[in-house]
């Protein structure tokens, strides 16, 4: 301290009663910096603290809504299918806090994670853990904004096959209340008795069969049985007449069962990349926690 002392007298030509109290003002100027730099060096590392503990907290609970949303895509999978007899019903859940981390910042939480002092050894693992977390993410809000289009195009789609597949199924009940009412009234022998007796056993044995509105039931039991009892009077000559409407019921049909194929597949997709991205965002938090 003497040395220091007379440095500076002996630099600025003073005597120590003037040097003192600059000495003692420089002091108290260093160590004023140095507590404050120390106290914005700790405060700096509570708030990184703070936003990795929210960052990891904010994944495990995206992780935790998108792998619930998985099983409802993988349940809706299995509801598609023409056999089904239960409503066709996606359940939806929210990603929590999916649309919140999409608006924050990604360099607030790269440099909680990849600056300050206890970051200083963070390896190339955490590294790759932050960057496929926000590819997920990324992927998550894609999808989540997509599904619901998707769905509206399934469900328009469905109930045009569905409308015309009615429509053709009532065309194909007037027309053969009416040609068998005709029919009937000239007297029925020979190939005739046995075609409408065949014909009323298929009508009655479709009628007494359980959910018997059933797209699968009526194409199953009325409508290929009538087809196939078709073909094998087909010299008859209302036959064609009454053919060409379940030739329709069966074309929308068939249209109805390509596009639950369809929709399968896609689901099965989302089922996938939904748990892939849960288990891949958990997997990363863990390691940035």
């Amino acid at each position: 301290m003497r040395t220091i002392i007379d440095f500076i007298n002996n630099l600025f030509n003073i005597q120590n009663e003037t040097s003192a109290p600059i000495i003692i003002t420089l002091m108290v100027f260093i160590l004023g910096f140095i507590l404050t730099g120390f106290v914005n060096i700790i405060r700096s590392y509570l708030t990184r603290r703070s936003v990795r503990r929210l960052f990891t907290d904010l994944l495990l609970e995206i992780s935790r809504t998108a792998m619930k949303q998985a099983d409802y895509f993988k349940d809706f999978e299995n509801r598609l299918n023409i056999e089904n007899r239960d409503f066709f019903k996606l359940n939806k859940t929210p990603i929590n806090h999916l649309d919140n981390i999409s608006k924050l910042s990604i360099n607030t939480f790269h440099e909680a994670y990849f600056t300050g002092f206890e970051n200083i050894c963070k390896g190339k693992i955490k590294q790759r853990a932050f960057n496929k977390t926000w590819i997920h993410i990324s992927s998550l809000s894609f999808w989540e904004q997509r599904i619901p289009n998707e769905i509206k195009e399934f469900i328009t789609k469905f109930n045009f096959y569905e409308d015309k597949r009615n429509e053709e199924l009532e065309t194909w009940r007037k027309i053969s209340d009416q040609l068998i009412y005709a029919v009937q009234q000239q007297g029925v022998e020979g190939q005739l008795r046995e075609y409408f007796s065949k014909y009323d056993k298929i009508v009655y044995g479709w009628q007494v069969a359980g959910q018997n509105t059933h797209y699968f039931v009526v194409q199953r039991d009325l409508i290929e049985p009538l087809r196939a009892l078709n073909r094998e009077y087909k010299e008859l000559p209302f036959v064609l007449t009454l053919t060409n409407p379940l030739l329709g019921v069966t074309a929308y049909y068939d249209n109805l069962v390509s596009l639950l194929k369809v929709n399968q597949k896609a689901y099965h997709s989302y089922y996938q990349s939904y748990r892939n991205a849960a288990r891949l965002i958990s997997k990363a938090a863990k390691i940035l926690r």
